[in-house]
């Protein structure tokens, strides 16, 4: 397991700790980056990275469980990413929320698609967790081959 973190500002945070998921996925081949490779704009990274393009929800989390070639052969990499959050908008309750419902339902996702076979072709099953207006958590999941 791999956990990058990028700093917050005083008024930005994530959606649960690295420690919360350390002891959730102890001993799993899993990298975790918190805030790299995005922007602290939470609806710039929404617009790319959500499933559906119609929703305006905010997302929070991604995790992805993808084909790669790597050192000598090909392997499934999964990979989660967290995305950074205004304090204003995700609430204690919100969070609280998010570590009885979401975390287990991360977890399930995870064991499903942790061995997965592409056959010859890359391909990739995603899990994406968004929060609408009302500050309730959407999940979203694709399979794709490309």
């Amino acid at each position: 397991m791999k956990i990058k973190i990028r700093g917050l500002n005083d008024n930005e945070t994530y959606c649960c700790s690295p420690d919360e998921l350390k002891a959730l996925f102890k001993g799993e081949n899993i990298d975790m980056y918190f805030g790299l490779q995005i922007s602290r704009n939470p609806l710039k990274n929404s617009t790319h990275y959500r499933v559906s393009k119609k929703s305006n929800n905010i997302v929070i989390l991604n995790i992805c469980s993808f084909k790669a070639f790597e050192g000598e052969g090909w392997l499934v990499t999964p990979i989660a990413n967290f995305f950074i959050l205004h304090k204003d908008i995700y609430t204690n309750e919100m969070r609280e929320e998010f570590r009885m419902s979401i975390l287990p339902a991360m977890k399930r996702f995870y064991g499903e698609h942790k061995n997965d076979v592409y056959n010859n072709d890359n391909g990739a099953a995603k899990m994406v967790i968004s929060m609408n207006s009302n500050g309730e958590f959407i999940i979203e999941y694709t399979k794709k081959y490309f």
